[in-house]
């Protein structure tokens, strides 16, 4: 992860987000659209303050994974 863009970055905290329910992107038939790292979300700015928590809740879940603890 260290070594991703900040977009592999974005799309890789989403698709975590999804398995916490952040909402799913979808095609236009509606079905969820799969990125390189799984389901892809909905863009951050289309969500309201309690999607967005998810996503931080993924980071941090991300960061637990990997030996890091996160303050805020």
């Amino acid at each position: 992860m260290a070594e991703g863009t900040v977009h592999d970055i974005k799309e890789i905290t989403k698709a975590k987000g999804v398995l916490l329910s952040y909402p799913l992107e979808n095609d236009e038939q509606g079905n969820p659209v799969e990125g390189k790292y799984g389901l892809k979300g909905i863009p951050s700015s289309e969500v309201n303050v309690g999607k967005c928590f998810l996503l931080i809740e993924a980071v941090h879940m991300m960061a637990s994974v990997n030996g890091y603890y996160l303050e805020e």
